[in-house]
């Protein structure tokens, strides 16, 4: 943490520019509180398309899937510098 002389402390990873660099990847079947918190963090992200599992009967996103959204993301430059962080947010109801 940064302290200067006004008494302010603030944290060395609250830097916007951290925030920049984040991406967050999420179910299409996510609640949509997660788009909320996403947007309010400022963070981007990417909704994969979700397939039924033959074993669960549940929707889950394949590794595969986001595997391709990764790679994605590097064609279309915007992990070119290859300095965005993957954030992964999971939320069950």
């Amino acid at each position: 943490m940064n302290e200067d002389d006004s008494g302010i402390i603030t944290p060395h990873f609250h830097d916007p520019v951290v925030f920049e660099k984040l991406i967050a990847y999420c179910s299409d079947q996510a609640h949509s509180s997660v788009d909320k918190d996403v947007m309010l963090c400022g963070v981007k992200m990417r909704k994969l398309r979700s397939t039924i599992d033959p074993e669960l009967k549940n929707y889950t996103v394949t590794k595969e899937t986001l595997e391709t959204a990764i790679k994605i993301a590097v064609v279309l430059c915007e992990d070119a510098s290859g300095e965005l962080i993957g954030t992964y947010r999971d939320q069950n109801l």
